[in-house]
């Protein structure tokens, strides 16, 4: 009897599943089939905030290769390079104390990308105005507002590689 309803169960779960777009995460893109390997050199910063282009290029590259999908290599190796723009980084204060000073801050920043073929230069995939931000406190010590910042950017780097990771796989 119990064999039965985990029977019906399994079938159950196969028809919902089949039914509802359920696909393997990095079997989407075919745009990407016989590329092996990827450069990711650093991203260009438009803003006026420096360093942010390590902290974007060295996130997108801990999460290309934590998926172990393609081997990242240096450009004159690499099948496809994956270029990249910060357009802007913006902080804007969003809560202030009674006296008029800044509580907390968001951090936000855009970033333009494209993937192309190393060879033809052919664009594979391309974002733009891809965009994330995030909120940090201000404290007492201007140290350790730097400190709220830089994790916050950090943040939003990690979140804006994940994003233009996935993109790239899934082919959307």
């Amino acid at each position: 009897m119990v064999r039965k309803y985990f029977a019906y169960g399994v079938l159950l779960g196969v028809f919902l599943l089949s039914g509802c777009g359920y696909h393997v995460i990095g079997q989407g893109n075919e745009a990407l089939s016989g590329i092996h390997y990827i450069a990711i050199p650093y991203f260009a910063n438009k803003s006026y905030e420096a360093g942010l282009e390590r902290y974007v290029t060295e996130a997108l590259v801990d999460e290309f290769v934590k998926s172990r999908m393609y081997s990242i290599v240096a450009e004159k190796d690499a099948d496809a390079v994956l270029r990249g723009t910060i357009e802007y980084f913006k902080e804007t204060a969003t809560a202030y104390d009674k006296d008029n000073y800044a509580l907390e801050y968001r951090a936000s920043l855009q970033v333009d990308a494209t993937l192309e073929m190393k060879d033809t230069g052919d664009v594979i995939w391309r974002t733009t105005e891809l965009h994330h931000f995030e909120d940090y406190r201000v404290a007492p010590e201007i140290a350790a507002t730097e400190a709220n910042k830089n994790q916050a950017i950090s943040l939003i780097a990690r979140e804006v590689a994940t994003r233009m990771h996935d993109s790239i796989v899934e082919g959307f």
